[in-house]
């Protein structure tokens, strides 16, 4: 049997009473533990304000120049002031802009055109050729 001490207000609990004799005391006290969780649980993850998407492209930027230029005399200019100014650059310009905005962005460019769901597809070909021949001559055939 374990026991705090007696005059403490969790005596017992994790043994057997001294009044009651029961696994559990007559009076325990128990504070619920409490965890804060954020308001917005549908927000992306965060690592010191940068998005997954734009960890990935440092460390690219990074490990890319780190092997065409690690060897050579210009390692700190273009690999770690470059890094550096990478990831400054990406940090406030894209303060106050929505998440996934330089993919949305890159998307955009990519593809400037407006798409219509009213309009018909020009570039539409059947892939089967439609049968031209009457329904009568199919009968004889």
């Amino acid at each position: 049997m374990i026991y705090f001490n007696s005059n403490h207000k969790y005596a017992g609990f994790l043994g057997a009473s001294h009044e009651t004799g029961s696994l559990f005391p007559a009076e325990v006290n128990i504070m619920l533990l409490m965890s804060k969780v954020p308001r917005a649980l549908e927000t992306k993850s965060k690592i010191f304000g940068f998005e997954l998407a734009d960890i990935l492209i440092l460390f690219l930027y990074l490990s890319i120049s780190n092997f065409i230029f690690g060897a050579t005399p210009f390692k700190f200019l273009f690999v770690w002031i470059g890094t550096a100014t990478l990831g400054l650059s990406l940090h406030f310009l894209k303060k106050g802009k929505p998440e996934n905005h330089l993919q949305h962005l890159g998307e955009f460019y990519r593809k400037p055109e407006i798409l219509s769901a009213a309009i018909s597809d020009l570039e539409y070909q059947p892939y089967f050729e439609p049968d031209t021949q009457p329904e009568a001559e199919h009968e004889k055939s």
